[in-house]
């Protein structure tokens, strides 16, 4: 069941911001935009904040689950560039495992 609703959002996800992104006149455009304003960045810098929790929680759980530190390494580099695009899948890959 949980699987089901992680792959839901991850491509439902990834649609919208493909969408939002194309309608941006692309991702640079659509980052310079958000970064154009004082509410954007500070939006931007808790993104940050708590996509690095996650990630820091995502090497400790790894250790835990025994998932392979090659896909937490993968995973913590999709987050360093899409932010959310990291932790749901290894939430998913982790769902699977357990």
């Amino acid at each position: 069941m949980i699987e089901s609703l992680l792959v839901v959002v991850i491509v439902a996800f990834a649609i919208y911001t493909w969408r939002v992104g194309r309608e941006a006149g692309g991702y640079l455009r659509f980052i310079r935009g958000i970064l154009s304003t004082g509410p954007g960045r500070q939006v931007t810098l808790d993104l940050h904040i708590s996509t690095t929790v996650l990630c820091i929680w995502m090497v400790y759980d790894t250790l835990k689950v025994g998932i392979s530190l090659v896909w937490v390494a993968l995973y913590i580099g999709i987050a360093v560039f899409m932010a959310s695009f990291g932790p749901l899948p290894y939430l998913l890959h982790r769902s699977v495992v357990l």
